[in-house]
């Protein structure tokens, strides 16, 4: 149950940018991967106390 709330909203915080892509090549194609996770340092934009929150963002 611990991975079930991972969204930053929950604790009451904005946070842009998690999520980037990698572009590869594979087999002479270009490929492009979406949805990779960054660590939390790499986030474009991550607004602690946005809202009032349900968990806290060290659960997170």
């Amino acid at each position: 149950m611990s991975n079930l709330l991972t969204n930053p909203v929950y604790a009451g915080a904005y946070a842009f940018g998690r999520t980037g892509s990698r572009t590869i090549i594979e087999n002479g194609r270009k490929r492009i991967v979406r949805g990779r996770r960054k660590a939390r340092s790499d986030w474009a934009v991550l607004l602690v106390d946005h809202h009032e929150g349900y968990l806290s963002l060290g659960r997170l």
